[in-house]
């Protein structure tokens, strides 16, 4: 599998993602790890080299992701952000159900655990919930801290909408179901950060996927005026720290 993750100034979260990476009991031959930076002017790049990452430039999430699916050798892509933890049979088991069930499209659940932030452990509560009911539907909802697909597939309908600041992995699963991909919620999870909630507040969070989703149900969620009224409430996309 080829494992991309896009970044921004994220020396602080990428050192545990990698370390996750690097305990996986996935042999490290079979997969690579590939690093879509957006210019970072800290010891982001410096950690990835470290690491043997391959290095591609990025730009905004869905950018950096094209662009490692572009270099990526893998027929399997998994898309994960810089500040995301898991168990070290994570990706082995991931692949497993992934291959055994014939899935075309994944996303996975994120762990319940007690939070400083309440507001954080009731929003993943609420996400899973609707993660799991919705994997049957052609409006599909998931995150792009965690995506696995099969490489034709992204290659099929296009990869990420790159004019999308907002949303674009929920664009991407939709599409992907629209085109006949089998999408489903792997039975697994990982420990997202609730560095976003922190720093906007679940209520502002809230506010801005309302938005996106009245704009989704009107048609006109990819509009750039829509979308930079969203990005303006929810704030710039990969640039909380």
């Amino acid at each position: 599998m080829s494992i991309i993750i896009p970044t921004l100034n994220e020396e602080k979260a990428l050192p545990e993602l990698l370390f996750c990476i690097k305990e996986q009991t996935l042999k490290r031959d079979n997969f690579e790890v590939i690093i879509a930076d957006a210019q970072s002017t800290d010891k982001t790049l410096q950690i990835a080299k470290e690491f043997g990452a391959k290095i591609v430039n990025g730009g905004t999430p869905a950018i950096g992701r094209n662009a490692g699916a572009k270099e990526a050798k893998s027929d399997i892509l998994v898309f994960l952000d810089a500040d995301v933890k898991f168990s070290s049979i994570f990706l082995e088991k991931a692949l497993e159900l992934f291959t055994n069930n014939n899935i075309d499209v994944a996303c996975a659940f994120v762990k319940i655990k007690p939070s400083i932030v309440v507001s954080y452990f009731f929003s993943n509560m609420a996400d899973n919930i609707i993660r799991f009911l919705r994997q049957f539907t052609n409006n599909p909802i998931g995150c792009g801290d965690f995506i696995m697909c099969k490489k034709n597939i992204f290659n099929k309908i296009g990869g990420f909408d790159e004019k999308m600041v907002f949303g674009e992995d929920i664009d991407f699963l939709k599409r992907a179901v629209q085109n006949k991909a089998k999408y489903r919620i792997l039975q697994i999870s990982y420990i997202n950060s609730p560095r976003r909630i922190k720093k906007i507040g679940i209520s502002i969070m809230m506010i801005a996927f309302i938005l996106f989703g009245i704009a989704s149900i009107i048609g006109i969620q990819k509009n750039q005026k829509v979308q930079k009224f969203i990005e303006k409430v929810y704030g710039k996309v990969g640039m909380v720290k």
